[in-house]
């Protein structure tokens, strides 16, 4: 049995239903993560900015997840937090952006804490 444990967040008015996805996970799992993602308002990408190993993994994970054809829906926002701002060899939010969005004109926000970025998301 795959299962995943999904948290429940309330931010106004505006509910947040999670799951944590993780990396490296067996194909099946592909297949409900894709489902879960289909469905969803917003798309909150967690990168762990100190984790230089697994940098092209993350990548990957994210762009198999809303480019396949029944992943994300074009209309819905991405949000990407760089995780680990504090660890002295964290990549830059800069660099963040850089790996991962082609657009340049794509903002770059500054969100210190994870509540921010729940509110980013309520309104965008």
């Amino acid at each position: 049995m795959i299962a995943h444990q999904i948290e429940v967040y309330r931010c106004g008015n505006v509910t947040f239903q999670t799951i944590d996805l993780g990396g490296g996970r067996p194909e099946p799992y592909w297949r409900m993560e894709r489902s879960f993602i289909k469905h969803c308002d917003a798309l909150i990408w967690v990168d762990d900015s100190a984790d230089h190993d697994r940098l092209i993994e993350a990548r990957e994970e994210l762009f198999r997840a809303v480019r396949h054809q029944d992943g994300l829906r074009n209309d819905i926002p991405v949000l990407i937090l760089a995780n680990k701002q504090d660890n002295s060899t964290a990549r830059t939010a800069e660099q963040i952006k850089g790996f991962y969005v082609d657009d340049s004109s794509s903002p770059l926000v500054n969100i210190p804490h994870v509540s921010d970025s729940m509110d980013w998301c309520c309104m965008n």
